[in-house]
């Protein structure tokens, strides 16, 4: 069996780039073992089962980097969902690090989503982003307080957006 790759339309120009310094694994979902499926971190809801309905997946059709982006779909307030990415370890503790993620929604709407580091200074004090209908970068600098650090994403408000580029990068000095 032979498998080719055809280029059918331009490659897609990338609006951003990667940084060097990131520390996180597929900072830009483009890893997918498993079609539609995101690599690197976890997802829970915080409702039993019967009363979930969003939907998480890789979506092809939306990216400020490369070809996917992570298109989140939250039918109702109370039906949060939670990305638990890989942790980073290996860390020096007491650098500062910035998290910064790209993110969008549906034309003329607004979607609420929380930044949480866990294993940092302020740990548990969530810093909350509002995404609009274009591309928009979003940042927030903590310290963390031991050499591997867990984060976490709250996705809480109604409606669809997308997310793509997620990275932690070091704090250059005097910055």
């Amino acid at each position: 069996v032979r498998i080719y790759q055809l280029e059918l339309a331009p490659q897609r120009f990338d609006r951003v780039k990667i940084d060097p310094a990131n520390l996180t694994a597929d900072p830009s979902f483009e890893a997918n073992t498993q079609v539609g499926t995101p690599d690197s971190c976890y997802f829970w809801c915080n409702l039993e089962p019967e009363k979930q309905g969003g939907t998480v997946y890789v979506d092809p059709t939306e990216a400020v980097h490369g070809f996917h982006a992570l298109r989140v779909m939250v039918p109702r307030r109370e039906a949060a969902f939670f990305l638990d990415p890989y942790p980073l370890r290996n860390l020096e503790t007491g650098k500062p690090l910035r998290f910064g993620i790209w993110a969008k929604t549906q034309p003329g709407k607004e979607f609420r989503f929380g930044f949480t580091p866990v294993g940092s200074r302020g740990a548990g004090e969530k810093v909350e982003f509002t995404a609009v209908d274009r591309w928009q970068k979003f940042e927030c600098d903590f310290i963390p307080d031991s050499s591997t650090v867990r984060w976490q994403l709250e996705f809480d408000s109604p409606g669809v957006a997308w997310f793509d580029l997620m990275e932690v990068t070091p704090v250059a000095e005097g910055e």
